[in-house]
């Protein structure tokens, strides 16, 4: 497939020009490591095997998806044997990417009950200590929604996720974590100038921001999003999109990616590369599929 004047093979680590002369990927210097979330076995429950095939392909940092039937932020056993798994096949997990409102849509962070606030607040701080436990870096969720029953945004709701998100913030950080927020492809955080606005005004150092590219892709547009969010982005959601579907592979949509890599290359991105794809078959091609996105960065050095 033809994309920004490079061909992409995905059967192979080869990247060709468009003469049809090939050339080897050169390892490019940079401190983006390639990572996967475990959201496309979101139906099967989560075992050693499942990082052991990420190991095989690698992949060197996971994000674990809690939808996992298994995933339970209170099973203490589960979660040290899922830590050792990935310890014994090198790898590192980067982020716990928590739904809490999916389990339960009373654990909103802007709940006007004081009880179910307070609910949703200790929800959060209770993955804090699972993360803990994983050994894991980053929390990530998209629950945030400040809008009111007229979708216009709540000043009361903005007032109680301020509040919500600097206790958990502080909670993360004496944990040595951080917490980030992501954009979303409709409603209220489909605005990655107001979910800026709100992290901005909590103000603390382990609050940031994760970009999903296939969300800004329907939202802002994924390069304004990068360069509006550019110092509090802490991670990113790598995955194609087109009229129809998102979580595809990179190359398999209508996002442009040689300006995505350009932009984040402008906005100085040092974090993880982290694909949530929606099919498992495309594990075997993310390997070659990185190194593409990589060299898409150096040919625009070039011209």
């Amino acid at each position: 497939m033809e994309k920004g004047g490079l061909v992409y093979d995905e059967e192979s680590t080869t990247v060709y020009g468009l003469s049809g002369n090939s050339m080897a990927i050169r390892k490019e210097e940079t401190h983006m490591r390639l990572g996967s979330s475990t959201y496309w076995w979101r139906d099967e429950s989560l075992t050693p095997r499942h990082i052991e095939q990420m190991a095989r392909e690698g992949i060197a940092v996971l994000e674990i998806s809690d939808y996992h039937p298994n995933f339970n932020y209170l099973k203490v056993q589960w979660l040290r044997e899922i830590h050792q798994a990935v310890q014994e096949n090198g790898l590192e997990v980067a982020t716990v990417h928590t739904h809490l409102r999916w389990y339960d849509p009373a654990l909103h962070l802007a709940h006007p009950d004081p009880i179910r606030y307070r609910r949703a607040v200790e929800a959060y701080l209770r993955a804090v200590d699972a993360l803990v436990l994983l050994g894991h870096p980053l929390l990530l969720t998209h629950d945030l929604d400040l809008a009111g029953t007229d979708g216009v945004e709540d000043p009361k709701a903005r007032e109680r996720t301020v509040e919500a998100l600097r206790e958990i913030a502080a909670y993360c950080q004496s944990a040595g974590i951080r917490m980030v927020v992501e954009n979303m492809p409709r409603g209220w955080a489909t605005s990655v100038s107001r979910l800026c606005g709100v992290v901005q005004e909590v103000n603390h150092p382990a609050l940031g921001v994760c970009i999903d590219t296939a969300h800004a892709y329907r939202g802002d547009d994924v390069n304004q999003a990068l360069r509006i969010a550019a110092s509090l982005v802490t991670t990113l959601h790598i995955n194609d999109a087109d009229a129809r579907e998102e979580h595809l592979l990179p190359g398999k949509g209508a996002i442009p990616w040689r300006t995505i890599m350009q932009q984040l290359q402008e906005i100085a991105y040092t974090g993880d590369f982290i694909y949530e794809l929606g099919d498992p078959a495309a594990l075997p091609s993310l390997r070659a599929n990185f190194h593409w996105l990589q060299h898409l960065t150096s040919a625009n050095d070039k011209q």
